[in-house]
């Protein structure tokens, strides 16, 4: 009969044996993974090293090309707009370096800067006085307030492509910017260089850049929009329509995008999205040099834009 201490020394012993073996497994398990993960950081270590030096020559790449374009931008447009009026037509809210940039780059290349003509916040008509001051201005009888800033942006329209001298019918001999300026409804910057006065704007020739987009204090389906439709029944092309944007989703051609789409628009007014960039800018420049051979097209990044640059003209 086998007693209780042989059982207890038994079990011990299988115990035992069972320790020592899971004890040496797990040591040659832990070995082999070690050396798989040695290998796995071996490996990923030499894939970032790579994408180091990947981004490294991109980065000096790019470095590149920003010290070209910054030390192009007075080389490359010196003459391409001598003597030509530019008038800059916007709506407050907008980023404004864009535009100082972009204005820069066409005294750089010998435009006459005619200055700019910010719309204000006034034109959302949320007051009856400002609503009867407007009608004044523009000689418009109209009460309702859509169709007195319609009434407007026609007449703003005629007066800058020169159809017109004054605010319209039943208005006062004064010209129409000067009015809407002393009505409140434009904010007059000056020109960087020899003021011609805003009572002399626009001057004869004179080509337009419309600026509106994120941030316009008064929707574009409000006022830029019907502003540019105006400009455009013209027939004549004389506005570059631009903005400044994000790659962010819904931040790039939310002003442009719609003229781009539009019937009455498209084909007849150039298009810039992206006019924060310097390649935006000369862009713009460009598209607004194409206007004298009556030449349009959308540029950009964004949603309906055909290229970056205008072509060169044959």
């Amino acid at each position: 009969m086998v007693n209780l201490r042989y059982h207890i020394v038994s079990l011990v012993a299988v115990f035992l044996a069972l320790g020592v073996g899971i004890l040496m497994g797990a040591t040659v398990v832990d070995r082999g993974i070690v050396r798989l993960q040695d290998r796995n950081l071996h490996t990923l270590e030499s894939r970032l090293a790579d994408r180091r030096r990947a981004t490294d020559a991109l980065s000096r790449q790019l470095n590149r090309w920003n010290a070209f374009a910054d030390q192009s931008k007075g080389q490359l447009l010196i003459g391409r707009l001598r003597g030509v009026p530019i008038l800059v037509v916007g709506v407050e809210g907008v980023d404004r370096k864009p535009v100082d940039d972009f204005r820069r780059q066409l005294v750089g290349a010998g435009a006459v800067d005619e200055g700019v003509a910010w719309l204000t916040p006034r034109l959302n008509l949320t007051d009856g006085r400002d609503a009867s001051a407007l009608g004044s201005a523009v000689g418009s009888p109209a009460t309702t307030p859509d169709t007195l800033r319609r009434d407007a942006m026609t007449a703003l329209a005629a007066f800058l492509t020169g159809k017109v001298g004054q605010g319209g019918p039943g208005s006062s001999p004064t010209p129409l910017l000067v009015a809407l300026r002393d009505a409140g409804f434009v904010d007059y910057e000056d020109p960087t260089t020899q003021p011609p006065g805003l009572d002399h704007v626009p001057l004869p020739g004179t080509r337009l850049v419309l600026v509106s987009g994120a941030g316009a204090k008064v929707v574009d389906s409000a006022l830029a929009v019907p502003l540019a439709r105006d400009l455009a029944s013209t027939g004549i092309a004389s506005v570059v329509a631009v903005e400044s944007g994000s790659d962010a989703a819904g931040r790039r051609a939310v002003f442009v995008g719609p003229l781009r789409r539009d019937g009455a628009t498209a084909g007849v007014i150039s298009t810039v999205d992206d006019l924060e960039t310097y390649y935006g800018q000369l862009a713009a420049l460009l598209a607004v040099e194409d206007l004298a051979s009556n030449t349009v097209g959308n540029f950009g990044v964004g949603p309906g834009a055909d290229r970056l640059l205008p072509a060169p003209n044959s």
